[in-house]
């Protein structure tokens, strides 16, 4: 949010508000086509940096590629996957001895890295997903926040930020590890799986 001079009354220099607009698209179960031709280049881009072995940044990306894979099925219910890519990505992260601030990058007359238009692709649909109407029924629910986390923590594994990467991965297998989850017996519930659901039982949706 910022404030802007009012140009009809500058003599009292009044303030007004200008928001960002609201998104045309509210539904927080799925991706508009647009959004999944950013989360499928993403995906691309990221498949072809991981051939490279001796990437210094490898873990880190090793992270992103599961955030986008939980993205994905997310957005198609596929449960078993979701739980599959947050575990992936926790045990990405924990390897993580090098960061870069911006995995998917661009640079500027002065060579500067900045934020990528994936990036600024992604945040733009975090905006949406958390500004949209909250689902009726509590598997849509939890569908929805899977999809929130998993665009979170994408956004925090492209930045780097990697304890918000394990925050968001961890609450999604704390939320589909539920008693109450719909969803919970149709995931293959390994030790490991359920050690990581309690680690995470108190984690949060946190957003870079």
């Amino acid at each position: 949010m910022s404030k802007v001079l009012d140009a009809d009354n500058l003599d009292a220099t009044a303030m007004r508000t200008v928001r960002k607009p609201m998104p045309a698209n509210t539904n927080p179960l799925v991706l508009q086509e647009k959004e999944r031709v950013v989360v499928d280049d993403v995906a691309k881009v990221i498949g072809e940096n991981l051939k490279i072995r001796s990437f210094s940044a490898y873990d880190q990306m090793l992270t992103f590629h599961s955030a986008i894979e939980g993205i994905q099925a997310a957005a198609r219910s596929d449960w078993a996957t979701i739980v599959a890519a947050a575990q992936a990505g926790l045990n990405a992260a924990l390897n993580i001895t090098n960061v870069t601030p911006y995995l998917l990058c661009r640079q500027d007359g002065a060579k500067r890295n900045l934020a990528s238009e994936q990036r600024e692709a992604l945040k733009n649909i975090a905006f949406r997903l958390v500004q949209a109407a909250r689902p009726k029924k509590p598997i849509d629910e939890d569908r929805a926040l899977c999809l929130r986390a998993m665009t979170y923590a994408a956004i925090a594994a492209d930045r780097g930020l990697v304890h918000l990467v394990k925050e968001n991965f961890g609450v999604v297998i704390a939320t589909l590890h539920r008693e109450s989850c719909e969803v919970r017996s149709e995931i293959l519930w390994t030790p490991e799986l359920t050690a990581l659901a309690q680690r995470y039982r108190n984690a949060r949706i946190r957003i870079p």
